[in-house]
């Protein structure tokens, strides 16, 4: 808990991505034409169980950090309205 001003707030720590779970889904609807909104906020921070699932933590992803992660593995560039995707990306 941390106090600002007269009132208290929980803090929770920022977290690095890792890896964007659901790639293979946000490649596959951009291939097919979709315009896929992802990675908003930052994503929700996630970690391994014992059963191969996944739990929830209590953290927060640096939104930032996941969009740079994100276009990094869509081999996305810097490019005013291009895109060097393979797939039939769209300019809006």
């Amino acid at each position: 808990m941390a106090k600002t001003d007269e009132k208290y707030r929980r803090v929770v720590a920022s977290a690095e991505p890792l890896r964007i779970l659901e790639l293979a889904t946000i490649k596959l609807l951009l291939e097919a034409g979709a315009i896929v909104i992802c990675a908003g906020g930052g994503g929700i921070p996630v970690t391994a169980n014992a059963t191969g699932g996944f739990s929830g933590v209590e953290a927060v992803i640096d939104k930032d950090l996941s969009s740079a992660l994100l276009a990094q593995a869509l081999h996305a560039d810097r490019g005013e309205g291009k895109s060097t995707h393979s797939g039939p990306l769209r300019n809006i």
